[in-house]
């Protein structure tokens, strides 16, 4: 995973879940509407991310609660992780 590049690495995830909300036998045009509904909201989630993180205020206080949130990710990631492992 080191090989890819930064990027991709970030890109896994999404894919990975987006793949998930494709039923068996889904035709071409639900498809395309999925994927398409995907990158809109992936736009306007990003552009106002941006925009509300350019305000000096709110980019302290991300800062100061950066610790606690990059904790709580691990924490839930390592539980799903745990919770794979004793379920199989």
């Amino acid at each position: 995973m080191a090989l890819l590049g930064f990027g991709v690495v970030f890109e896994l995830f999404p894919v990975a879940v987006l793949v998930t909300v494709f039923p068996a036998g889904i035709g071409l045009a639900d498809s395309i509407v999925i994927v398409a509904n995907h990158f809109l909201v992936e736009i306007a989630f990003y552009t106002a991310l941006a925009f509300d993180m350019s305000a000096q205020a709110v980019a302290k206080r991300y800062m100061r609660a950066k610790i606690y949130i990059d904790r709580v990710g691990a924490a839930v990631l390592g539980a799903l992780g745990v919770r794979i492992l004793v379920g199989r």
